[in-house]
């Protein structure tokens, strides 16, 4: 697909994470990939009820291991632009190159540009965990190209300064995956 097509983005309202969950399902994601951003999301909620504003401090990565080949992390800072901090291996198996500390949009970056910017601004307006998957050639495949989490970090002062997220394509094979022709968001409630 030509990177400079758009997807249609849909912004459904927010509901809970078992309602999310359940749509994930019914649209055909893996079950693994459910439980892999279920357990994130039920993580992010966890260590937020005990601290108001999650941070990347409160956290290490052998919080996240059912996660790690898959996960993400994106600095967010108004006078620079979006990087990719981390890049999990299984996730950057699936691009021409590891965009790790790469810029979010970058030129080689279509999937930068059509879902990952689009993402992050509504996980920034929600302040909140946002689920996301993703559809292809819908004559071609049963199932969504993906689904992942993303989920908002905070800086000392309340301010969205990173995304933690994790993401499963439906392909194994490696290499630039085909750029979807509909993206659904929804926030998670709750």
């Amino acid at each position: 697909m030509n990177g400079s097509i758009m997807p249609s983005v849909t912004h459904a309202p927010a509901t809970s994470l078992s309602d999310a969950c359940a749509l994930l399902i019914d649209r055909n994601v893996a079950g693994e990939t459910v439980e892999m951003l279920s357990r994130l999301v039920e993580f992010w909620t966890g260590v937020r009820s005990h601290k108001c504003l999650l941070g990347r401090g409160d956290f290490g990565p052998q919080d996240l291991i059912f996660a790690l080949p898959h996960l993400f992390m994106i600095d967010i800072c108004p006078s620079a632009p979006m990087r990719y901090r981390l890049v999990g291996t299984r996730l950057a198996s699936h691009f021409r190159e590891d965009p790790t500390a790469r810029e979010v949009g970058a030129t080689n970056d279509a999937w930068g540009r059509a879902v990952v910017r689009p993402l992050v601004c509504r996980v920034v307006a929600e302040t909140a965990p946002v689920l996301v998957m993703a559809s292809g050639q819908p004559h071609l495949y049963s199932e969504p190209l993906f689904a992942a989490a993303a989920l908002p970090l905070f800086d000392k002062t309340g301010a969205v300064n990173m995304i933690l997220g994790a993401a499963r394509f439906r392909s194994i094979i490696p290499g630039q995956p085909e750029l979807p022709m509909e993206v659904e968001m929804l926030a998670i409630s709750g």
